[in-house]
């Protein structure tokens, strides 16, 4: 059988290295990213001159502050991670179509074809890292694993921080699960760990020789997982379950007290459906089935859709839609008085190649508006342009947006205290 070549790839210290990458005042500084800007708010990432001192995810604000005095603590910017985290997938998938996405700052790629034709695994991995760093920035440094499988190739991947490039090769797999911990794979908790060292298996490699039908009996099926990956192997082949044919694409927003009503989330709707808009055109779809759908502070909810006679993938049309189905539920007498939710989806979708051809030259300058916009906030974040129907939104504090270009190194405007 011949070698498969699978990464595994850990951007290090994620959130607190996109800060630092877009924000200059925080290069080489220690840096704690928190959800919310109070002392008692947890540390969600520490950047690695901050873990020098001690602070680590899950420690209080205050308790990291008290060990690192000259602490920057950031409030976190999700969007701004997520587009960022779109951008990396983006690029992995030039290198292979291959990929399984981990969570927002990891991921697996089958790089089997590439080594063979870029020069081998280590040759393609060194390219990925130039190339993360050419287009988002040298302070987003990642950590790579190379094996024959995720277990493993994860495993690489963490003996190594920050900036690391490690590769399993075959001929080494057996040395290297008999020298590590059997809690050095993922998913093993320190319960789990400490009922296998008491059937005697404390290294992965005790785990691969272990009597499939005691694992069995013990675990259940987990037993079977368990003992795969002792063996090196995959309890679950890469990208398992995701190729699943897309279905709608949606947003939600949670509106919070004082409770508007319809007329006071309008600015709200349209941004959901500019973001609706936004994936739909990123994906290569359009729909024709719109879904409306608000909830009340005491939890009821009122939902419908309706069908458009040629599949979007204009915001304008998707609000449009929105606005008709809101009036009838008004007229219906289901709209409830204060919002405390709101959610937009666009069902019924067909891909970009098997969309007609705009006949009226309006529809087609309308096409190649939305698409220079798309190409800038591709380039520079989302929403850096923005239709002028977003502007009243945009200093609401539900705006999120992503404005910066990474690699161009500009700051942008975060809460640090």
């Amino acid at each position: 059988m011949s070698t498969r070549y699978i990464v595994h790839i850990d951007m290090n210290s994620y959130f607190a290295s996109v800060e630092q990458q877009c924000n200059p005042v925080l290069r080489g500084k220690p840096v704690a990213i928190v959800r919310k800007p109070t002392e008692a708010t947890i540390v969600t990432t520490a950047s690695y001159e901050a873990k020098a001192y001690g602070v680590d995810t899950g420690m209080a604000t205050w308790e990291a502050k008290r060990a690192c005095p000259r602490l920057l603590v950031v409030v976190e910017d999700l969007n701004k991670y997520a587009h960022t985290s779109d951008r990396i997938f983006r690029l992995l998938e030039e290198i292979t179509p291959d990929l399984e996405v981990f969570s927002i700052d990891e991921a697996f790629l089958d790089i089997t074809q590439a080594a063979r034709d870029r020069g081998g695994p280590v040759a393609v991995c060194r390219g990925i890292k130039r190339e993360l760093r050419r287009r988002l920035g040298r302070h987003l440094r990642c950590s790579i694993g190379i094996a024959p499988s995720k277990v493993l190739a994860k495993i690489a991947s963490e003996s190594r921080k920050p900036d690391g490039l490690t590769w399993i090769p075959d001929a080494a797999v057996g040395e290297v699960l008999d020298r590590l911990p059997v809690d050095a794979a993922c998913g093993i908790s320190d319960r789990l760990k400490d009922r296998l060292e008491a059937l005697g298996i404390r290294t992965l490699g005790d785990l691969g020789r272990a009597d499939p039908l005691v694992l069995r009996r013990k675990f259940g099926l987990n037993g079977l997982y368990l003992h795969l990956m002792g063996q090196g192997k995959d309890p679950v082949p890469l990208g398992a379950g995701t190729a699943r044919p897309r279905r709608s694409v949606g947003h939600s927003r949670v509106l919070t007290w004082p409770y508007p009503d319809y007329a006071g989330a309008t600015e709200t709707l349209r941004l959901l459906c500019a973001k609706v808009g936004r994936r739909l055109r990123r994906l290569g779809y359009a729909g024709r089935v719109v879904h409306f759908y608000v909830r009340s502070p005491l939890g009821f909810g009122a939902g419908r859709q309706t069908t458009l006679a040629t599949p979007t993938m204009d915001e304008d049309r998707i609000f449009q839609a929105c606005e008709g189905v809101a009036q009838g539920l008004e007229r219906d007498g289901k709209l409830p008085p204060e919002l405390a939710g709101i959610a937009v989806s666009v069902g019924g979708l067909k891909t970009r190649k098997d969309l007609p051809i705009q006949l009226f030259d309006a529809d087609r300058k309308r096409e190649r508006v939305l698409a220079a916009m798309d190409r800038v906030n591709d380039e520079w974040g989302e929403f850096t342009v923005y239709p002028g129907s977003l502007h009243a939104v945009r200093e609401k504090p539900d705006w999120t947006v992503a404005s910066i270009a990474l690699h161009r190194g500009m700051a942008p405007e975060r809460t640090i205290y």
